[in-house]
């Protein structure tokens, strides 16, 4: 698999927190990655375990085929191959565009140095603004400059810590693209992290989702959005309404909301299980089976969203047609569509 980064059993304290706890996972050359999670999960703590930053309670570092930290040893991270884009960009605001990417270039020959500038310059599209200084840059361009320096060294490895963070919500998803392509182009090793799983999924091949220092899930963004298999995934990840039910002997669920798959029932027949019903399970529907209490609405884009109460207060939501509009309180016919729901 040609593992550029693997890190197995990895945990860090922080004074005497542990900050992280038995993290593992790799990463092939040109792979992306992500670590997922929300604020205070430990994400950054390991990016700065990665890169040298932090020393490691236990556990092990490896980058490419050299050991780079244990529970006994910390390799500098000059000597790692390694390059990191931090949050703020951390641009040097006396050095133009050119001199800031050819910063890590020291120990290159003039010519050789000129050459990856300039090779790099054209690679972030920014020839243009070469002379220029970091306030003189919009923050995208900004962004790129960063990105530019960090890859000219041609590390092993590149970290970024909440690339976009700064950036409004149009040019984080065109510039999550952007830096995707870049960095296939050139067959980048990348690890991000972030707590955006919009960034996640438009960047990253595979993400590990990751809460109060612990890994949750590893996989690609369409495994965990289709086949999510814990709870905080299926919630953190927003996958549609989870609720509290009893499932019968029979594959039958409370309120005589229907029947789910029999593969997801096999392990939970005769339970209390939570069900997470993804958008368009509740289908508005004058023949359905059900009518529940509209408890709250909200304008989508072009339909109606409703929260609906189940008998016993659980709320869940559906959308219908501008046309039916109700108001708080009414009830709504519906009918339940269990094909695509999961089950812990």
């Amino acid at each position: 698999m040609n593992n550029q980064l693997i890190l197995d059993k990895v945990s860090v304290h922080h004074q005497k927190t542990m900050a992280v706890s038995g993290i593992s996972f790799s990463l092939s050359l040109g792979e992306i990655v992500c670590i997922l999670g929300p604020s205070g999960s430990g994400k950054s703590t390991i990016l700065r375990a990665i890169a040298g930053f932090n020393d490691l309670s236990s556990g092990s570092i490896m980058i490419g085929d050299r050991t780079a930290s244990t529970a006994h040893f910390t390799l500098p991270p000059e000597q790692r191959s390694v390059s990191m884009v931090f949050q703020d960009f951390a641009l040097f605001p006396h050095l133009d565009v050119s001199r800031n990417i050819s910063f890590g270039l020291q120990s290159q020959l003039p010519k050789k140095r000129s050459d990856r500038v300039e090779e790099m310059l054209e690679l972030i599209n920014l020839q243009d603004v070469s002379h220029k200084y970091p306030h003189e840059l919009s923050v995208g361009q900004q962004q790129r400059v960063a990105l530019g320096r960090a890859m000219a060294p041609n590390p092993r490895l590149l970290l970024l810590d909440e690339p976009f963070a700064s950036l409004d919500t149009d040019n984080r998803n065109r510039l999550a693209r952007e830096m995707r392509k870049l960095l296939k182009l050139h067959n980048i090793t990348t690890l991000l992290v972030t707590h955006d799983q919009n960034e996640a999924f438009a960047l990253s091949d595979q993400v590990v989702l990751i809460n109060s220092g612990s890994i949750q899930e590893i996989g690609s963004p369409t495994e965990l959005v289709q086949r999510p298999t814990t709870i905080f995934a299926a919630d953190f990840l927003d996958l549609g309404d989870l609720i509290e039910i009893n499932l019968d002997m029979g594959g039958n669920l409370d309120f005589g909301l229907g029947k789910i798959p029999t593969h997801l029932s096999t392990d939970h027949l005769g339970k209390r299980i939570k069900l997470l019903l993804r958008p368009g399970a509740i289908i508005c529907d004058d023949n359905g089976s059900h009518m529940l209490k509209i408890v709250g609405k909200n304008l989508l884009a072009s339909t109606q969203g409703y929260s609906l109460e189940l008998p016993d207060g659980q709320t869940v939501h559906c959308s219908a047609s501008l046309r039916k509009e109700k108001t708080v309180g009414e009830m709504l016919t519906v009918r339940f569509c269990l094909h695509e729901v999961s089950v812990f």
